[in-house]
């Protein structure tokens, strides 16, 4: 029962979104996201940077998104179906450059899934997300 549920939801997600983006295959989509930490502490021991999207988990093709050119560690759906991005906070860090002040901007990029063709080939197009972050780069508090 569950697949036969989602099987008709990811119908009915397909077709809406043929509807509201028909004509407009083959350019960029921008999405919210929202990034966290969205304070980025380059002393920190952190493991992931996270990005929350506004877009259907089920439509996105998971391991070809990246931030700022970073591939994707994991991801996962949220509990709305919303696409959850993780990356290595290492990698993050190291697109940090002290000279182009506090603010980083984090890009997310990706594809998703807007329906078949006439011979029933999947169509995609592409999506992107940007978020400004503040970088700092303090030792964290009782690690004199």
């Amino acid at each position: 029962m569950k697949k036969l549920q989602r099987s008709i939801f990811f119908t009915f997600a397909v077709v809406l979104l043929s509807l509201l983006f028909a004509g407009t295959y083959g350019y960029a989509f921008e999405i919210e996201i929202d990034v966290a930490p969205n304070v980025l502490n380059i002393q920190s021991q952190s493991e992931v940077v996270t990005v929350h999207t506004d877009i259907a988990f089920s439509l996105v093709l998971g391991l070809g998104v990246t931030l700022n050119d970073i591939p994707i560690h994991f991801y996962k759906s949220d509990d709305r179906g919303y696409f959850v991005a993780k990356f290595l906070s290492d990698e993050v860090k190291n697109l940090y450059k002290p000279e182009e002040g506090e603010i980083m901007t984090l890009k997310l990029e990706g594809t998703y899934f807007i329906g078949v063709d006439e011979e029933d080939n999947p169509l995609y197009d592409p999506f992107w997300g940007t978020q400004d972050i503040l970088v700092m780069n303090n030792l964290p508090a009782g690690k004199n």
